[in-house]
């Protein structure tokens, strides 16, 4: 075997044990000493390193969601003191994060939390014709005459819905 396949092969567990520890392909990357395309070129290359990035990968994903539904239901102590034991004493506040539900709520229920448009087009954006917008709960029926003016009315009709900006 040469050196350098010898090289090669020596980084592969580091990447893998620092992208468990520290959730990123760049930690990862800089804990193995290499460069970010290496680790790519590497997955393209070699099916069992590719496997196991993967398994990580959906591994890492978990943790992530662990702690997002902790943030979101379980809260997060922004001030407070603990005793010898660890136990949580005197003042302090819990905050929940809306948006980690929200999230979550999406991933879970997609069909029935997600933002819904669909945009249908008939004619050519040079002419006038008819938009319909669905985002869920009821068409929104426009008629712009322009590419801008369908844009326009794609916002407008994202914001009366509570979608847009």
């Amino acid at each position: 075997m040469s050196a350098r396949r010898s090289k090669e092969q020596d980084w592969r567990p580091r990447f893998l044990a620092a992208f468990q520890e520290h959730l990123t392909i760049t930690a990862a990357c800089k804990a193995a000493g290499i460069g970010r395309q290496t680790a790519y070129d590497e997955r393209r290359r070699n099916e069992d390193f590719a496997q196991a990035w993967e398994d990580l990968d959906f591994e890492v994903t978990e943790r992530l969601e662990r702690e997002a539904f902790r943030r979101a239901v379980e809260g997060v102590v922004e001030r407070g003191t603990h005793d010898e034991n660890g136990n949580l004493v005197g003042e302090f506040v819990i905050k929940y994060s809306d948006r980690a539900l929200e999230m979550l709520l999406r991933a879970r229920a997609p069909q029935k939390y997600r933002e819904n448009v669909f945009v249908e087009s008939t004619g050519t954006m040079l002419h006038d014709h008819q938009v319909t917008l669905l985002d869920g709960r009821q068409p929104v029926e426009v008629e712009p005459t322009s590419r801008r003016a369908a844009a326009r009315a794609l916002l407008e009709a994202g914001s009366e819905n509570g979608h847009g900006p």
